[in-house]
């Protein structure tokens, strides 16, 4: 049986924790009160014309956008400004993108496959690990259909590693190599329907091939900045909810966007997601769009 002093002391104790802990919940209230307060007086007013035109801009609740004339202005507003801000171009994709791997030394012909197969790894994988794969490939020189086909699987997963997914794409690459080789002679595919047969290239990858290596603008190459930053500057998508996924992301897009922009869209929107428009802790304090109040 406990003391009358050990359970005095026992109770005091409990007590002491109880005002610690309002003390506690009370000043992170407090601090959660002045950062929201601090954000409240640091946010940029709306600009004037989306506040004048949101509902035309964005569309009415609930409803699917409506390519207007102020839906176009707005959307020109920010592509300028997502252009002065990745003047300098020095993010991972523009040094280490898909675009920038081939080997130009080498004929048309390998250049363009290396492109493909660099495309088909990047999938959920950053650009720095997709650029070392593709060097650890030609170093091991197996980046060539005919070699590649004839590489084991398990050898090719092995070099690409840690490539995202990289013993499922070590399956597709050997086999992307073989229908290239027995079919195409060497060489990839010409058309968009043809490259979407080959195993692991999906729209994304292909319509970038078709804008890489043939020159020819078929669709936008949407990937996941691409698609968080679209549904971000409500540039697809309802005023209340975004789009589900990159394809339908990408089929809205090409409902607006000037087929001349295509090609410059994915470079464009991938770099400033890198950089500034982060997935998670975006910069906005950094963001012309946001200090001019045209972020939605």
């Amino acid at each position: 049986k406990k003391s009358k002093y050990f359970v005095k002391k026992e109770e005091d104790d409990n007590d002491q924790e109880s005002i610690m802990t309002k003390t506690t919940t009370t000043a992170k209230r407090k601090r959660q009160q002045k950062v929201k307060k601090e954000e409240d007086e640091e946010t940029p007013e709306v600009n004037a014309y989306i506040k004048k035109h949101r509902d035309i801009i964005f569309g009415a609740e609930g409803k699917k956008r409506k390519t207007t004339k102020e839906f176009r202005e707005y959307a020109e507003k920010v592509r300028i400004l997502i252009e002065k801000m990745r003047e300098k171009r020095d993010a991972p994709v523009d040094t280490m993108g898909c675009a920038h791997l081939a080997d130009t030394s080498l004929p048309e012909k390998t250049q363009r496959f290396e492109t493909l197969i660099a495309l088909l790894l990047s999938s959920q994988t950053k650009d720095e690990i997709t650029a070392a794969a593709i060097k650890r490939l030609r170093d091991e020189k197996v980046l060539l259909p005919n070699i590649m086909a004839e590489e084991k699987e398990e050898t090719l997963s092995k070099i690409i590693y840690p490539v995202g997914f990289y013993k499922r794409k070590g399956n597709y690459m050997k086999r992307v190599a073989t229908i290239i080789r027995d079919t195409y002679d060497g060489d990839i595919p010409r058309t968009i329907d043809d490259i979407l047969k080959l195993p692991g290239i999906g729209p994304k990858m292909g319509h970038l091939v078709m804008d890489h290596c043939w020159n020819e603008k078929t669709g936008i190459g949407v990937d996941v900045h691409v698609h968080r930053i679209s549904n971000r500057l409500k540039f697809v998508g309802t005023s209340t909810e975004e789009t589900k996924n990159a394809e339908e992301t990408r089929k809205q897009l090409e409902e607006w966007l000037p087929t001349e922009q295509w090609s410059t869209i994915n470079g464009l929107l991938v770099g400033f997601g890198q950089q500034i428009c982060t997935a998670r802790r975006p910069k906005c304090q950094e963001c012309l769009l946001y200090q001019q109040g045209l972020c939605p």
